[in-house]
């Protein structure tokens, strides 16, 4: 099982780079933990098309889900996926938005994503007051049946052992963030072919 560190918000600060594309996850040597709004619609019937959107990212989670308030998510899922499995899914993961540069055409880009059983997409983060950060977050979206696959094949385990308290923490979300807790996220490790697959430049 992971270790399930917590760390106080304000020290994230300056312990994570606050700028440009990066990932920050809550991992070790052998998973990664991400969120998934409303999973049981999933799992309740493989045969939806559209994708499960995945993330690493609690902050832009609990920003969306208005820590659990909105009622758009009114449950959020806590997952381990095994990291080279993790790693796999970024490496096929195909632009979720059209990409300037990267095709010849925007008719090339959809007939590549209608192919796709992984996309990505990057998206701003925001501050736990609701202010948009400096930084994106890397979103995964995963076809259905290819997210079942996964979990068929023990790639994806499920994870309860989170403290459901830091899920309700609204009342800390204004500054100075004095209680704010969050899970330790770490900048995760990419190598140079994922950073130019998933278009992070430096």
């Amino acid at each position: 099982m992971m270790n399930t560190k917590t760390l106080q918000y304000t020290k994230t600060l300056s312990a994570l780079p606050q700028q440009g594309r990066h990932l920050r996850a809550w991992y070790d040597q052998d998973e990664v933990l991400v969120y998934i709004p409303h999973i049981g619609e999933y799992y309740g019937d493989n045969t939806v098309s559209r994708p499960v959107w995945v993330t690493p990212s609690f902050s832009w989670m609990m920003h969306h889900a208005q820590w659990l308030e909105s009622p758009h998510y009114e449950a959020i899922e806590c997952m381990t996926i095994q990291r080279f499995a993790f790693d796999d899914m970024l490496l096929q993961a195909f632009p979720a938005d059209f990409p300037n540069g990267k095709f010849e055409s925007e008719t090339d880009w959809e007939k590549g994503k209608a192919g796709a059983l992984i996309q990505y997409r990057w998206q701003p983060d925001f501050t736990p007051d609701g202010q948009q950060s400096n930084y994106e977050i890397l979103l995964l979206g995963i076809h259905s049946r290819t997210w079942m696959q996964h979990v068929i094949k023990s790639h994806v385990l499920t994870y309860n052992d989170i403290d459901e308290a830091l899920f309700m923490q609204k009342e800390h979300t204004q500054p100075p963030y004095e209680l704010l807790v969050v899970p330790d996220e770490q900048a995760y490790p990419i190598d140079d072919t994922l950073k130019k697959a998933l278009d992070i430049i430096g």
